[in-house]
């Protein structure tokens, strides 16, 4: 079962669904008003509620980043039997990339994906 923020404080007090970065502006806004500290009176329940926020992966990262690049390398490329055999996204911003990698089984003219490895 995944956890979303609302189950834990519902920040309109009507449960309603809210977006990670609407979560963290709120809790800020709710630090500020309070004039919470790290490690103040207080800060305990918010810090909790932050740390159960589900932490995007890097894939999720750069999917989202401005400046992603799709980068496609090919086999038997130029041929009647050319396939992708890695896709590779980055994030120079976020100094992040994931590569997957595709496995073909099969023979020319009949190639089929086995596998795809992500890394």
């Amino acid at each position: 079962m995944t956890n979303k923020l609302d189950d834990y404080l519902p920040l309109d007090g009507l449960g309603g669904t809210y977006s990670e970065e609407q979560a963290r502006q709120a809790i800020a806004n709710a630090e500020a008003a309070a004039n919470i500290n790290s490690g103040g009176a207080g800060s305990g329940l918010l810090t909790t509620l932050l740390d159960r926020i589900p932490a995007k992966t890097k894939i999720e990262q750069i999917l989202i980043a401005n400046d992603k690049v799709e980068t496609y390398s090919y086999l038997d490329a130029g041929t009647a039997d050319a396939r992708v055999s890695t896709i590779t996204y980055s994030s120079a911003s976020l100094s992040l990339s994931v590569t997957d990698t595709y496995t073909y089984a099969g023979t020319s003219g009949n190639y089929r994906i086995s596998t795809i490895t992500r890394s």
